[in-house]
């Protein structure tokens, strides 16, 4: 599961960088700074907002390449990631059916995003917003359904958009993290292309959550883990397309 998450986390960075940066995932903001990621909170491991932030390396080791053998594939996997313009720009479009709630944090020592909605809001059902973010930063958008409120259990978007080893410009990096708890389904599109989430609604599944925060959200019983590889099993359904440890 672990290179499984970082190989899905890899394909997005090289997808989302030729395609100019432009990462789809919609918002009437309250607030217009963001707030600040708790280090008690869980992140993806080798997700967008893994410590150091995932750089190229990934790739490599999900391609299962030793040292010895990385020069010979780094020319060409460049090659494939054309520069993205100055700041990322990412579109939340809700096709939830109601109405949700997000808000924006970033890491501690990351620039804040540039503009657009930010801070804590309502999407409506149906609608979009954007925000964009310059290099070297890393953060995440919290959301859940608009009739509750949010908590340190939701799903997550994390987004980061630095400079990886080997280049010289930001590279785009987007995972759907279900770390610290279930609160609605995501999926992320570049293109109009999937290329990750899973649009599966947990709550229907059948499978019984230990541990309702009583706002929507299943917390995740290994969102402190650093060595789980087996999601547990209410997140199972979506093994594999949305990080959850």
């Amino acid at each position: 599961m672990k290179s499984s998450c970082a190989a899905t986390i890899a394909f997005i960075s090289l997808l989302a960088s030729q395609a100019q940066a432009s990462v789809a995932v919609s918002v009437t903001a309250t607030a217009t700074t963001e707030g600040i990621i708790s280090p008690s909170l869980g992140t993806a491991i080798n997700g967008a907002l893994n410590s150091p932030i995932p750089t190229i390396n990934p790739v490599y080791a999900a391609l299962g390449l030793g040292l010895a053998d990385r020069a010979a594939v780094a020319a060409p996997l460049q090659k494939r990631i054309a520069e993205g313009p100055e700041d990322l720009t990412i579109k939340v479009w809700n096709n939830h059916g109601d109405d949700i709630t997000t808000s924006h944090a970033r890491n501690a020592g990351s620039p804040t995003a540039v503009g657009g909605a930010l801070g804590a809001g309502v999407i409506a059902n149906g609608a979009t917003a954007s925000f964009a973010v310059p290099s070297g930063y890393a953060g995440n958008i919290a959301i859940n359904d608009g009739n509750y409120e949010l908590s340190d259990d939701d799903s997550l978007i994390e987004v980061s958009y630095v400079v990886a080893d080997g280049y010289s410009f930001p590279i785009a990096d987007v995972d759907i993290s279900y770390v610290n708890g279930f609160s609605v389904a995501i999926t992320c599109q570049c293109d109009d292309v999937y290329v990750v989430g899973c649009n599966t609604n947990l709550f229907a599944t059948g499978i019984t959550c230990a541990d309702n925060d009583g706002e929507n959200a299943c917390v995740n019983p290994e969102r402190a883990s650093t060595t789980d590889t087996t999601a547990a099993p209410f997140f199972a359904p979506c093994a594999g397309a949305a990080c959850e440890f």
